[in-house]
């Protein structure tokens, strides 16, 4: 099991990485490798930017307020978002495109602020090309507990 999490400053990438271990220990997780990876937060590339147009555009709705399409507006407002998914979608295929099984964190959305157009674009994007691709959420409540 190789496990990947996202990092922030180069100069905490030990430290993060020590943590993540140690974690994954307590809970028993029986691990192979942990990697601290960043650019998450870089632009997608112009090929992974032209993919995701392609694939949205027939759910544009320009301008007529669709239920459920998208709008340039709704784009626009969540552009840096879109962008960061792309990102991790590139991220995904440099890292696991040879695995047997990836497993995701989905996004979660607003259910008022995100078009379910968009919302599947993202899933799409994030798991296309892959192997076999898990993708998990939770409600949002904690489930793991650990006592020293």
């Amino acid at each position: 099991l190789r496990v990947f999490v996202e990092g922030c400053r180069s100069d905490r990438v030990a430290n993060e990485q020590k943590h993540m271990a140690s974690l994954l220990r307590k809970f028993q997780v029986d691990w192979s490798e942990v990697n601290v990876i960043g650019g998450f937060n870089d632009p997608p590339t112009k090929t992974t930017m032209d993919d995701f147009q392609q694939l949205v555009s027939p759910f544009r709705d320009g301008g007529g307020a669709q239920r459920g399409f998208v709008s340039d507006e709704e784009l626009q407002s969540l552009r840096l978002k879109t962008n960061r998914y792309l990102r991790t979608s590139e991220l995904l295929q440099q890292h696991s495109r040879d695995s047997d099984l990836v497993v995701v964190t989905m996004p979660i959305p607003r259910r008022s602020a995100t078009p379910a157009a968009l919302y599947l674009s993202w899933l799409e994007m994030l798991s296309r090309n892959l192997p076999p691709t898990m993708l998990v959420r939770g409600n949002g409540t904690s489930v793991l507990s650990y006592f020293d």
